[in-house]
């Protein structure tokens, strides 16, 4: 009779490394929500003489829909445009706000600076608020000697339900952009945006999401996508 086998000792089993955090926590998918508002306009302007520009690049394009309108929960909100031509201090800039009876609200002068590239124009605190549940028409010429290039679009301030303005208390950093592009607001959006790119410039996440937003159907600017964001412009 065989001598019965010596039992082995029981193994203990091995532990699987821990899966990096880059793993373990999904990205919430980033999906703007159109709104239904707005009406043909003039969101890009026209190559032109009279201002030095690249042709290669995209016209002057003001940052919004192609419905031409976007939402903001903001009552001194922050524009954005695309500016192809190289600063000049000779190059007279204006930007312009108006209400729905082409009462003018501000209207600023400007100095272009370090462009071509993203720049950017926020209502200062002397300026007007903007109204709850009022339409704004914005406009950005510039002068280029022969012709004025120029593009605008319009804006409209809403109020944020009790529940979203909860959800925007609560967060910061991408999930608070979240908040802003599920409920539709396209200027803080964009602004949020543009603020998290600058502060994490190697994010390959947010320059995901720029990309999303710019390509959006119903946005269509995928030749923004790779231009600078640039610090300008000087008061006149």
């Amino acid at each position: 009779m065989a001598p019965p086998s010596e039992a082995k000792p029981a193994q203990t089993p091995k532990q699987k490394p821990n899966p990096s955090p880059s793993k373990t926590q999904r990205r919430k998918p980033f999906r703007f929500k159109l709104s239904n508002d707005g009406a043909p306009g003039n969101r890009m302007g026209a190559a032109t003489r009279g201002c030095s520009s690249d042709n290669k690049k995209p016209p002057l394009t003001g940052l919004i829909p192609e419905k031409n309108q976007g939402l903001t929960v903001s009552d001194r909100p922050t524009f954005w445009f695309y500016v192809p031509y190289i600063a000049n201090s000779t190059t007279p800039v204006e930007f312009k706000l108006t209400d729905f009876d082409e009462k003018e609200i501000y209207k600023q002068d400007l100095q272009l600076t370090n462009t071509p590239g993203i720049i950017s124009i926020t209502l200062p605190k002397n300026a007007p608020a903007l109204e709850l549940d009022q339409t704004y028409e914005w406009s950005l010429g510039i002068n280029c000697d022969t012709r004025i290039d120029q593009v605008n679009g319009r804006i409209k301030r809403v109020k944020a339900s009790a529940e979203v303005t909860k959800q925007l208390q609560a967060n910061t950093g991408r999930d608070r952009l979240l908040v802003y592009a599920e409920n539709s607001f396209w200027y803080e959006t964009l602004t949020l945006l543009i603020e998290l790119r600058r502060q994490n410039p190697q994010d390959e996440g947010l320059k995901a999401d720029w990309e999303d937003l710019l390509t959006l159907d119903g946005v269509n600017l995928p030749r923004i996508v790779p231009e600078p964001i640039v610090s300008c412009c000087k008061p006149k």
